[in-house]
């Protein structure tokens, strides 16, 4: 049995309706019932049953002379009273049952205090059957709530994973955007270098040319220097050699000359006496153009001509091939 005053007392309200508690039952009871809103709502439960279960049927007249016949049924039903014999004083009487032994009705009918109690024993057991029928039907009420609730719960959170499973894939598309962007941004800024490294190296070597022009043009206006022209094969071949023998420096100008392929190159031979002397390496550009500022061994007073021939890449010691453009200092 719940004795606990913090606990539901449903095994004690049935009891509680029909009065039947002990009174320390009762004074726990009471004192729950107090403060359990749960425990209220069941008394008042049970208390609705056992008032609709106390309602008598309408009341009907009885006939007048029901109760006259009633008590000449009764006359005729009352046996004979005998006198015992001797011996039958003697002989202890038979064991009666519990409801003879108080006086009560002859046998062959049922007892009233008897039948009294069945109907009370039948009450209790129709109020405990009634409580908890109204029990149960409140656990499942409370049940389909909470299983409701769960319900709306569940689909809340699936909701929200939903929601959450749409913002992580739109992060991870962002993701991958940003990725993607960044990595064309890299090619981009790779690209730009490289084109800058590009304008750098043109920017340099536009830088050498200007200096090696202006290096020509203080030797043409120098005192004491020739400009010679090459004559060879070819009708678009235009070269020509600016010596200034005082100051010890000649350039080649070469114009209108075949590009050759990666594994051939020019090669520039001063001529002493007879001996060439090859030291000066050359390609020309996509118009066949080339400044060359010309490396001299010795002296130019030492050489008496140059010679232009085709060589294998990275030059020869000595021509290997018939100099096409020949000038004489």
């Amino acid at each position: 049995m719940t004795t606990a005053r913090n606990q539901h007392i449903d095994d004690l309200i049935d009891l509680y309706t029909l009065g039947a508690l002990e009174p320390s039952e009762q004074e726990i009871a009471d004192e729950h019932l107090r403060g359990c809103a749960h425990c209220r709502a069941l008394l008042n439960e049970s208390e609705r049953i056992v008032a609709a279960l106390a309602r008598t049927p309408e009341q009907i007249e009885p006939p007048a002379d029901l109760r006259a016949r009633v008590m000449a049924r009764a006359q005729q039903a009352r046996p004979a009273v005998s006198v015992p014999s001797p011996a039958q004083a003697a002989t202890p009487p038979a064991s009666k049952a519990w409801w003879r032994q108080l006086g009560g009705p002859p046998q062959g009918r049922t007892p009233l205090l008897v039948r009294r109690v069945i109907g009370v024993g039948a009450l209790a057991l129709l109020l405990a059957l009634a409580g908890n029928t109204v029990r149960l039907q409140g656990q499942i009420r409370q049940t389909q709530k909470e299983a409701a609730t769960q319900q709306q719960t569940s689909a809340a959170l699936q909701s929200q994973m939903a929601q959450t499973q749409s913002e992580a894939a739109t992060r991870q598309q962002t993701i991958v955007a940003l990725r993607s962007q960044m990595e064309q941004t890299q090619k981009e800024a790779a690209a730009q270098q490289q084109t800058s490294a590009a304008l750098q190296s043109q920017m340099e070597q536009t830088q050498k040319e200007a200096a090696a022009q202006r290096q020509i043009i203080d030797a043409v206006r120098a005192p004491g220097t020739r400009v010679v022209a090459f004559s060879g094969t070819g009708a678009n071949v235009r070269s020509q050699l600016v010596v200034n023998a005082a100051g010890n420096q000649a350039f080649l100008l070469a114009d209108g000359l075949p590009v050759l392929p990666p594994d051939k190159t020019y090669e520039l031979w001063l001529l002493q006496g007879q001996k060439p002397v090859g030291s000066n390496l050359f390609h020309v550009d996509q118009h066949g153009s080339a400044t060359l500022q010309v490396q001299v061994p010795t002296q130019l007073k030492d050489y008496q001509a140059a010679a232009i021939s085709v060589e294998p890449a990275g030059g020869s010691t000595a021509p290997t091939t018939t100099p096409f453009l020949l000038t004489k200092f």
